[in-house]
């Protein structure tokens, strides 16, 4: 009798090799050397070329509301992105604020703004986050909505990063733009 554990390493590995058989199959023969054996750094590079062709950028969505945080309503998983309805007033102001800065993401090279909250400012992020697990919260920033990320868990602590493929110039302004309360 096999062992759990060896079952699903076996299920593992056989899918590991259908991946591979996909990708190559997708990427064709140039992947492979003069015996057949899979190049995994060119499949790699074809692989994020080929997918980040099709990724679509978030477009800001133009609004008529001040800079801040906002609960969305009356939300549901088939509501596009375009078709948020926001609450009258933000959540989280600018005077929620204490610091903003511009940094380069640890995860990768692009940059983000990073914020840090007053203690009031916090302790309304903290409940805004808790309220809406499973929703978005829109960021409005010089009448736009910049980003829309859905909240997975309530967020302590009063620091927060807003990151997302925007240029370093889109960067520079919406940092100014909240610093000048």
């Amino acid at each position: 009798m096999k062992s759990p554990t060896n079952q699903k390493i076996k299920l593992l590995y056989m899918t590991a090799l259908m991946l591979i058989s996909v990708t190559v199959i997708s990427c064709g023969n140039r992947n492979m050397d003069k015996i057949g054996r899979i190049d995994p750094e060119i499949i790699t590079k074809d692989v994020i070329d080929e997918t980040t062709e099709n990724i679509v950028k978030f477009k800001p969505i133009p609004v008529e509301r001040e800079n801040g945080f906002y609960a969305t309503v009356d939300y549901n998983n088939n509501t596009s992105d375009k078709d948020i309805k926001l609450e009258e007033k933000p959540s989280i102001r600018p005077e929620d604020i204490s610091e903003v800065e511009k940094k380069i993401s640890e995860y990768n090279d692009s940059y983000e703004i990073n914020l840090v909250l007053t203690q009031e400012g916090a302790k309304k992020f903290h409940l805004l986050t808790k309220k809406n697990i499973g929703k978005p919260i829109a960021i409005v920033i010089a009448n736009k909505i910049v980003t829309i990320p859905k909240v997975n868990t309530p967020i302590s602590g009063g620091k927060v990063s807003i990151s997302g493929d925007f240029t370093e110039k889109e960067i520079d302004n919406m940092v100014e733009s909240l610093k000048n309360k």
